[in-house]
């Protein structure tokens, strides 16, 4: 179900980049997300002060850099590039976690997880053999590229760290904790750029139903439901 949401992010937000800056796009996100996971997180406050150092940490990480940093990166990906040449990177994420779960968590690895990882990874270029295509056939930017390679390792590592956090605590604090990091985050990042909000469009009908759906259903939601499995 988290999946199927983040997949459909990829497309409503998409023509959200090509009307606003990336840098704004990703501090309204986060700001629709906080304020929807609010009362959550102030009924969870007493579990606040079990938390470790490290724990916050996990949580800073996780909110600050997985979110903010690497939704900045995600939202000006796919508007220089597009939407496909990212999702193409994220494929290999599963490998990438797998690897980081044997060695960070000691989990077992079976060689089936290889056999078919391999097999998904194949099937995937066979899926975006045109944009890589046109990658190919016209002048490659390195930079994009490496931009959702980068955004593919953070979020992979993020996976690790959340599984770490939910040994000891609930997936609704977690999604609190990653919301309210990733408003800190990209409200700095905001003031450093110099950026404003252009409201005008923010309070467009279309644009704030999209906000609403990458904000809230895409975001903490799909979150939830990610952590509550992850847990399990």
């Amino acid at each position: 179900g988290a999946c199927l949401l983040w997949a459909m992010d990829l497309v409503i937000r998409y023509p959200v980049t090509l009307k606003m800056n990336y840098v704004s796009i990703v501090f309204v996100e986060s700001l629709v997300g906080l304020l929807f996971i609010s009362p959550w997180l102030l009924k969870n406050f007493s579990e606040l002060k079990k938390l470790s150092l490290f724990n916050w940490l996990i949580a800073l990480f996780i909110g600050g850099i997985g979110m903010s940093v690497a939704g900045y990166l995600q939202t000006a990906c796919i508007q220089k590039a597009t939407p496909g040449l990212f999702s193409f990177f994220q494929i290999f994420q599963p490998l990438f976690v797998i690897y980081l779960a044997y060695v960070v968590l000691k989990e077992k690895v079976d060689n089936m997880y290889v056999y078919w990882g391999i097999w998904v990874v194949l099937s995937a270029i066979l899926m975006f053999s045109v944009d890589l295509e046109l990658m190919l056939s016209s002048e490659i930017v390195i930079s994009d590229s490496l931009i959702a390679l980068l955004t593919m390792l953070i979020w992979g590592t993020c996976t690790i760290l959340a599984k770490k956090f939910l040994k000891s605590h609930s997936p609704v604090l977690l999604v609190g904790l990653r919301w309210f990091f990733a408003f800190l985050f990209s409200g700095a990042i905001l003031l450093l750029e110099k950026e404003t909000i252009p409201t005008e469009i923010v309070f467009q009908s279309d644009v704030i139903a999209r906000f609403l759906f990458i904000g809230v259903v895409a975001g903490v939601f799909s979150m939830y439901l990610y952590y509550s499995g992850m847990k399990n």
